[in-house]
C-alpha cells in the first residue's frame, strides 16, 4: 500500500518518447534524477539510524570517506562520458574531412584536455 504523504517530483525526462535511432543514448540511458518529499508519513523506528544529532551527522563524510568515494565515481562517470564524446567527435570530423580545419582541431584539442 502506497503512503498518500510519500511524493517523488522528477525532472521531465529528456528521452519524451523519441526514436532509438535519432536518439540512441538519451532514449536508452537516461539517469533520471528526483525528489522526495515526506509529508506526514510514517517511518518505522528501525529505520530510523539518525535523528538529532548533528555532531554526528556533520562528521559521517569524514569518518565513512564518503566523499572521496563520491568523488571516485563522480571523476569516473565523467571520464566515460568524455571518451564517448571525444571518440564521437573525432569519428565525425574524419568522416566530413574537416579534421584538419583550425576550428576543428582547437574543438577536438579541448576534448582531449578534458579526457585526459
Amino acid at each position: 500500500m502506497r503512503d498518500a504523504g510519500l511524493r517523488f517530483l522528477c525532472r521531465e525526462s529528456f528521452d519524451l518518447g523519441r526514436s532509438h535511432f535519432d536518439h540512441p543514448l538519451g532514449s536508452r540511458f537516461e539517469e533520471m534524477d528526483c525528489v522526495v518529499f515526506f509529508d506526514d508519513v510514517l517511518v518505522p523506528w528501525e529505520r530510523v539510524f539518525l535523528l538529532g544529532d548533528v555532531d554526528l551527522l556533520n562528521g559521517t563524510a569524514m569518518t565513512t570517506h564518503s566523499a572521496a568515494h563520491t568523488a571516485h565515481q563522480n571523476a569516473a562517470k565523467n571520464l566515460a562520458k568524455c571518451e564517448f564524446v571525444l571518440g564521437v567527435a573525432l569519428l565525425m570530423t574524419e568522416t566530413l574531412g574537416n579534421a584538419q580545419l583550425p576550428h576543428s582541431e582547437e574543438r577536438l584539442g579541448e576534448l582531449m584536455m578534458y579526457t585526459s
